[in-house]
């Protein structure tokens, strides 16, 4: 059987978003009758990672597009200090998962030079999916764009530029990256006309790997414990007072509880019961019975989109320099005709709140989550044929 290695965001085992798309694309390579393995990759090296604070601010200073990084990292040891055995709890429970049900590399990858020395052997690579292309992040390294690998076996599965506000610098060098991939596909509309414009070709934007599995699949991995009580789910990013307060106006409105998943210093003292140490499957059943869901996530709002539920969606509080980061969701919800669910800063609460018609988006979804399986699986056929055309040669 051909085997496929998938590089996507580093440790999946930290859950949620990054996890969600891994694991589903994971899973939609083996639909497609390939073993499949994940590379364990990070884009830094071990050095880097122990470096001294004061170099990190010295690196800071020189380079502030590694801002958001470092602020989602400082909030990130902000709720460790305050959930430290809930978080490691929620930690062993993905690795326990990932242990028992997806194949990752023996070894941990660290930096490109790692990943190019290693001679990686798959009849195919991919790339995807999450903010891997992501410049503010860790998007100008070359092993996202799977420069380790034989250029003929490189596709790119969904990823995500996360943003479209980008230098033309950085757009120079990414273009020479992506050039060099001859199967392109990227997560958002605005992200496809961008990297067509740059590399000259029709680039497809395909689903987020987690819309490419069935309502009926994450129905069945979610499982079917059933809460006491109705409840709004708060899953947030930044610490607005807003999306907090619509959260509590809705709960109080319909009587429900809150639930709230943590993943800021705001969230501390959000009331309603905090869900921090649980595994994937418990992450998805809060969305699964949710009756309201209040988001800033892009994968908090497919699973609202997977499970048919009501929500808001809200935008994040960000620095001109990441300014478009919102794009992902806004071009997601604009393609499934659902825009009216982004709620702005100040806008009161429609009356009719709890009241979407799925029809049409469930078509729509329907027809695209084709469309992208067709792309994934003709790219993967190409691939595998093009290795074994040059082979054929020697």
């Amino acid at each position: 059987m051909k085997n496929v290695g998938i590089i996507t965001y580093q440790d999946i085992a930290d859950g949620k978003g990054r996890f969600l798309q891994a694991y589903a694309l994971y899973e939609a390579i083996k639909m497609l009758g390939y073993d499949v393995e994940i590379i364990d990759y990070y884009p830094f090296t071990m050095e880097e990672k122990a470096k001294p604070i004061s170099k990190k601010i010295l690196q800071l200073l020189k380079n502030p597009i590694l801002l958001p990084g470092y602020i989602a990292k400082l909030q990130m040891i902000i709720l460790n200090k305050f959930y430290r055995n809930e978080l490691s709890e929620k930690r062993r429970k993905y690795e326990a998962f990932i242990k028992e049900n997806i194949r990752i590399t023996n070894t941990k990858y660290y930096g490109y030079e790692s990943i190019l020395e290693s001679r990686l052997d798959y009849n195919a690579f991919v790339c995807g999916s999450d903010q891997i292309w992501n410049p503010y992040f860790q998007g100008m390294d070359s092993a996202y764009y799977l420069q380790f690998a034989p250029k003929e076996k490189r596709i790119a599965y969904a990823p995500s530029l996360g943003t479209i506000q980008i230098s033309d610098e950085i757009k120079n060098v990414i273009k020479s990256k992506i050039s060099e991939i001859p199967f392109v596909s990227v997560r958002e509309e605005s992200g496809a006309r961008l990297v067509s414009e740059l590399i000259r070709r029709d680039v497809k934007a395909v689903l987020d790997p987690t819309l490419i599995m069935s309502p009926k699949w994450w129905n069945e991995f979610a499982g079917d414990i059933k809460p006491d009580k109705p409840y709004v789910l708060a899953f947030l990013f930044d610490n607005s007072i807003y999306p907090r307060k619509v959260a509590k106006q809705i709960a109080k409105k319909y009587a429900y509880d809150i639930i709230c998943i943590p993943d800021s210093f705001a969230d501390i003292f959000l009331s309603g019961r905090k869900e921090i140490s649980i595994g994937p499957e418990k992450f998805i059943n809060l969305f699964k019975n949710a009756a309201f869901i209040c988001t800033q996530s892009f994968h908090g709002t497919i699973l609202s989109l997977i499970f048919n539920k009501p929500f808001y969606v809200f935008d994040r509080k960000t620095k001109a320099y990441v300014s478009g980061v919102f794009s992902r969701i806004n071009d997601l919800l604009i393609m499934v005709e659902l825009e009216e669910r982004i709620l702005k800063e100040g806008q009161g609460i429609p009356a009719n709140s709890l009241q979407i018609d799925y029809r049409r988006t469930n078509e729509i979804l329907k027809l695209k989550r084709k469309e992208s399986m067709e792309f994934l699986k003709n790219s993967l056929q190409q691939a595998i044929g093009r290795e074994n055309n040059v082979i054929g040669t020697h």
